[in-house]
C-alpha cells in the first residue's frame, strides 16, 4: 500500500493540473469568442473583409487536396483571373491549413470549419506557451496556465482577430522552447541537443509558411538575440559552447531549413519582381501611445480611446493597440528590472529595447526604423510594423508566472493570483461579429444568375455604390467558389500590374476591363454589374443585401 501511494498522489495531481488547463483555456476561448460559439456560428468574428479572405485561402487549400480541377495549382487560386502566383500576394496560412482540413473532411460547412479553426489556433497557442512556461522555465502549474492565458488571449492578440493569420503563434513559442532546453545550463543527451535542433529550424520554416508576419518576427529576434550574445562576453561564451557541441548538426538543419524555405521564398520574390517592393512609411509603425492603447472594444480601457487626444491621433488605430494594461505593465516591468541578472531576461531586455528603438515613431516624427527598412532582408514586405509589439505578450505570460511562483507566503501567493487575475481582465474585449447568412443573401443572386446564363469562364462583378469596396470583390471570390468558375476579381494584399478593376469608377469599368482583356487577350471575361440604388441595410452590420442584378455587354 505504501508502495502505490506516491503513484496515486502524483495521479492525482496530474488530474488537478489538467483540469486547471482546461478550465482557464475554455475562460479564455469563451471570453475570446463568445460571438461565434454563442451563436452557434451563425455570427463570425470580426468583419467580412480579411475574415473572408483567409477563409477563402484556406477553403482553397482545401479544394487543392480535395483534387477540385478549378484549384489544381496551390500558387494560383482562381481570383485576379488569370494572373499567377497569386497566393502569395498575402499570408499562405499553408503550415496552418491541416487543422481546417480535417474540420472540412468531416462535413462542416467553411464558415464553421474556419470558426473552429480559430478556436484550434488559440487551443495550440496556449498548449504550446503552457509547455514553454512548465517544462521550459519550470513554473508551477497556477503560474503556467495564467502566464499562458496572457501569452495567448493578450489584448495585443483579441484587437486583431480578424486578421486571422496572427491567431496561431504556437509554432513561435515551440521554437523558443526548444532554445530555451538547449541553452539551459543542464546537461543533454546528444540525441535530445539534436532534437531540440531539428524541432527549432523546422518551427522557424513552418511558421513562415504559417504567416509572413510572425515567420519575419521570429527571424528577426533570433537574429537580434545573436547579435546582443555576440556583444556580451558571457552570452558570447554560452553560444559557442553549445552551438560547438552539435557544429555539423547545426549546419546541416539550418541548411535544411533554408532549402525548405526557397520554394516561398521564390514565390515572394516573383510577387516582389512583378507588383514592386513597399515603400517607407511611418503611418503603420508604432507610437510612444501605442504602447498603452489597448483598442476601444476593450472592456476595462476602451472609454480612454473617446477622452485622450493622445490615442484618437494615432494613424490606423486599430492596428496601433499593442498595449497590454497598466497592471501587465507594471508586472512586466517588475519582472525584467528584479531578474535583470539572469542572461536570459538580459537577452529579452535587449531584444525588447532593440524593437521599441528602431520601430518607434518617437515625438517630432522622429525614427530611424528606415534604417532597418532598407537593410534587414525582408523587412519591405511587413506592411504593418506595429504588430511586432504582440510580441510583448511573451515576457508578459513570463512575468506572471514568476510573479505567483516568487511568492513563498500563502497570503502573497494568493495576492500574486489576483493581481495575475486583474492582468487577465486587462485584455478582455467586447469582439465584432457579424451575421453570417447577410454574406448568403448578398451572394446568392448573383450565384444563380451564373448559374442560369448561358456563359462560361471567368466573370467579373463591378458596383456602383463604392463605400465599401472590399464586399465585393470578396463576394466574388465565393461565388466563383459556388459556381466553380474563376473570377477577375480579387481581394489580396498586392495587386497584379496593371489591375485597375478593384475599386474603378463606374465611368471606368469598361476601359479598366478593355486593358485586362488587352493584358490576357485570350481570356474572354462574362461582366456583372451591381446595381447600388434600392439596396437592403442589415441592421447587425451595415452591409448591402440582395442586389438587383444587370449584364455588361
Amino acid at each position: 500500500m505504501d508502495l502505490e501511494m506516491p503513484e496515486i498522489q502524483k495521479d492525482r495531481f496530474r488530474s488537478k493540473e489538467l483540469l486547471l488547463i482546461a478550465v482557464v483555456m475554455t475562460a479564455g476561448v469563451l471570453l475570446s469568442y463568445s460571438p461565434m460559439i454563442f451563436s452557434g456560428f451563425s455570427r463570425m468574428q470580426s468583419d467580412p473583409g480579411d475574415t473572408r479572405f483567409n477563409n477563402y485561402v484556406l477553403e482553397h487549400s482545401y479544394r487543392w487536396v480535395s483534387g477540385d480541377p478549378l484549384h489544381a495549382e496551390i500558387w494560383s487560386p482562381p481570383f485576379f483571373y488569370p494572373e499567377k502566383n497569386t497566393l502569395a500576394y498575402s499570408d499562405t496560412l499553408l503550415a496552418l491549413a491541416p487543422a481546417y482540413w480535417g474540420l472540412r473532411s468531416i462535413g462542416l460547412e467553411p464558415h464553421i470549419a474556419f470558426g473552429l479553426w480559430m478556436i484550434l489556433m488559440s487551443v495550440f497557442t496556449y498548449i504550446a506557451a503552457y509547455c514553454l512556461l512548465r517544462h521550459g522555465l519550470r513554473r508551477t502549474a497556477i503560474g503556467s496556465s495564467l502566464g499562458a492565458w496572457m501569452m495567448t488571449f493578450a489584448s495585443s492578440r483579441i484587437v486583431q482577430i480578424g486578421h486571422q493569420q496572427l491567431i496561431g503563434h504556437f509554432l513561435t513559442l515551440i521554437a523558443i522552447h526548444a532554445l530555451l532546453i538547449l541553452f539551459a545550463h543542464r546537461p543533454l543527451s546528444q540525441r535530445y541537443r539534436r532534437f531540440c535542433w531539428g524541432l527549432f529550424w523546422s518551427c522557424v520554416v513552418t511558421q513562415f509558411y504559417a504567416g509572413y508576419y510572425f515567420g519575419f518576427f521570429l527571424f528577426l529576434c533570433v537574429a537580434l538575440a545573436v547579435v546582443c550574445s555576440l556583444c556580451v562576453r558571457s552570452m558570447r561564451g554560452r553560444l559557442f559552447q553549445v552551438v560547438r557541441l552539435d557544429l555539423k548538426w547545426v549546419l546541416m538543419t539550418l541548411t535544411l531549413a533554408v532549402v525548405s524555405l526557397l520554394p516561398l521564398a521564390w514565390h515572394y520574390v516573383l510577387v516582389a519582381s512583378e507588383v514592386g517592393m513597399r515603400g517607407f512609411s511611418k503611418t503603420a509603425l508604432p507610437r510612444f501611445a501605442s504602447y498603452f492603447y489597448l483598442g476601444k472594444t476593450n472592456v476595462l480601457y476602451g472609454w480612454l480611446t473617446r477622452h485622450l487626444q493622445i490615442f484618437r491621433s494615432l494613424p490606423i488605430r486599430n492596428e496601433q493597440a499593442i498595449g497590454l494594461g497598466v497592471a501587465t505593465f507594471l508586472v512586466t516591468v517588475w519582472y525584467l528590472v528584479k531578474h535583470r541578472k539572469n542572461l536570459f531576461v538580459r537577452l529579452t531586455i535587449a531584444i525588447i529595447l532593440s524593437i521599441m528603438v528602431f520601430c518607434t515613431v518617437f515625438p517630432g516624427e522622429l525614427t530611424i526604423h528606415r534604417l532597418w527598412f532598407y537593410s534587414i532582408p525582408g523587412m519591405r514586405a511587413i506592411r504593418v510594423m506595429c504588430r511586432v509589439g504582440m510580441l510583448l505578450a511573451i515576457p508578459a505570460g513570463i512575468a506572471i508566472a514568476m510573479l505567483i511562483d516568487r511568492q513563498q507566503q500563502r497570503n502573497l501567493k494568493v495576492a500574486a493570483i489576483l493581481v495575475a487575475l486583474f492582468c487577465c481582465l486587462e485584455q478582455i474585449h467586447k469582439p465584432h461579429s457579424y451575421r453570417i447568412e447577410t454574406d448568403r443573401e448578398r451572394i446568392e443572386p448573383i450565384v444563380t444568375a451564373l448559374r442560369e446564363s448561358d456563359t462560361t469562364g471567368p466573370f467579373y462583378i463591378a458596383q456602383q455604390d463604392r463605400d465599401r469596396c472590399w464586399i465585393t470583390p470578396i463576394d466574388a471570390m465565393w461565388i466563383s467558389l459556388e459556381v466553380g468558375r474563376p473570377t477577375v476579381n480579387g481581394y489580396s494584399g498586392n495587386f497584379p500590374p496593371e489591375y485597375n478593376l478593384f475599386n474603378p469608377e463606374p465611368d471606368e469599368i469598361a476601359h479598366a476591363l478593355t486593358v485586362w482583356k488587352e493584358r490576357h487577350p485570350k481570356v474572354s471575361i462574362t461582366a456583372l454589374q451591381l446595381d447600388g440604388e434600392n439596396r437592403a441595410e442589415d441592421p447587425t452590420h451595415n452591409l448591402v443585401s440582395q442586389p438587383a442584378l444587370t449584364t455588361v455587354e
